[in-house]
Formats: C-alpha cells, sequence, structure tokens
C-alpha cells in the first residue's frame, strides 16, 4: 500500500464498502477501521502529509452501527501529531434512499406499504455535489480547513414519508410508511431473506434518524453545498 501512495501530498480517504466488517458489534480495530488505520499508517510512511477522511454526516457521537468504523477512524486520525486531516462529514446520498426506505427497488418493488424502524428527517446530499466539494477542500492551499470537521450537507433534511409520497406520485399509486419498532423491523426483512446481520447493523441507522442526528447542524465549520 506504501507504493500506492508514494509521491502522493493530500489524500482523500475513503472507507471500504464492505460493511460485513462492521457486524456483530465486532470490537475497536477489527471493523472497517482496520483498513483504514492500515491506509493511514501506510500513507504517513509514503510521505503523506495531509489526509481528507469522508465520513459521514451522523451525530457527533452517533448511535448508528453505520457510523462506528468512521468514528473510531476519526479519533485515531486526530490524534497524529504528523499529518495534517480534515474530517468531512458528507450527507447521506440521495442516491442510497432506497436503503432507508425498506430496501425500495425502484423497478419491480410492487409494496404498498414500506416497513422502516424511524423516521426523523435526513439530510441528503448528491454523489456529484460531494464530488466538487470534495475537490474544493483537497485543492485548498490556505490551510483554512486544517483540524476542521466539515458538514457537507444541504440547508434542508426529508422525511422518508416525504420520500414515498414522491415516489408514490411517480408510481401513480400510493405507498405508505409503517413505523415499528426495531425488533419487528429485523423479525420483519429476516423472514423475507435478508441477512440478520446486516438487519441487526442496520436498524441502528433509525434510531439515529428519530433523534434527527443526521438533520443540519447549526456549526460555524460547515460548507453549505
Amino acid at each position: 500500500m506504501k507504493l500506492a501512495f508514494s509521491g502522493v501530498d493530500k489524500l482523500l480517504l475513503m472507507s471500504t464498502p464492505q460493511d460485513d466488517l462492521d457486524y456483530h458489534n465486532v470490537p475497536h480495530g477489527q471493523g472497517r477501521e482496520k483498513h483504514n488505520f492500515a491506509a493511514i499508517d501506510a500513507a504517513r510512511e509514503s510521505g503523506v502529509k495531509y489526509i481528507v477522511y469522508a465520513s459521514l454526516a451522523f451525530g457527533l457521537e452517533s448511535k448508528a452501527g453505520v457510523m462506528r468504523a468512521h468514528l473510531r477512524t476519526e479519533a485515531y486520525l486526530t490524534t497524529l501529531a504528523d499529518i495534517k486531516w480534515t474530517i468531512v462529514r458528507e450527507g447521506l446520498y440521495q442516491e442510497s434512499w432506497p436503503l432507508y426506505a425498506g430496501f425500495y427497488d425502484t423497478v419491480a418493488d410492487s409494496r404498498e406499504e414500506v416497513v422502516v424502524a424511524g423516521d426523523g428527517g435526513v439530510s441528503m446530499i448528491s454523489l456529484e455535489d460531494l464530488g466538487i466539494a470534495d475537490a474544493l477542500v483537497l485543492v485548498d492551499r490556505s490551510g483554512m480547513y486544517e483540524e476542521e470537521f466539515l458538514y457537507l450537507s444541504p440547508r434542508e433534511s426529508v422525511f422518508l414519508n416525504e420520500v414515498l409520497k414522491t415516489v408514490s406520485r411517480i408510481k401513480g399509486r400510493e405507498i405508505r410508511l409503517k413505523i415499528v419498532s426495531e425488533w419487528e423491523y429485523v423479525e420483519y426483512y429476516a423472514e423475507k431473506g435478508f441477512p440478520r446481520a446486516m438487519l441487526e447493523w442496520w436498524v441502528s441507522s433509525y434510531m439515529a434518524l428519530s433523534e434527527k442526528e443526521s438533520v443540519r447542524l447549526r456549526m460555524e465549520n460547515r460548507m453549505s453545498c
């Protein structure tokens, strides 16, 4: 990995999408962060001076399982004295809304009712906008983003109920949102063939949404996209 970073001065680091590494409440250093730690250390050894880490825009102490590896990576990166860093808390991807809306299949889904475990508003942003914002951070030479947590998110959040109203309008039929307990959510989708370990990991995202973790915060170091 050191060779891959040879000649790199400033690095944008993104986590592996292999989320099964985070299942079963794995101990510190054994989830996706294990790969992040290795990449960070290899970058330092290769002479990289600045790392921009792409995290997610949940709470600073999030209850979402998807944030566990991000929080551990952030904590590790911010303790290092030999490298500059910026943590980019990226809004939830617009393209990922089906994951939050009961794994909705935009082509073949025939459900009239979508089961979820919470709905507290989602701060979503397009991948294209995130790419532009990340690029602006990477090319900046003023130092204004050093040792900062940046939240890349829109000014407005959207509820899953509103998302399904839009889908209903496009589909020409009503699609309702049904909110159930976390246990009921896991059992419901496990019966439909989804891996239980994945569901037990993912369902905590709804607790985070219900507590409005992803809703835009008023912070001075926010970039508005």
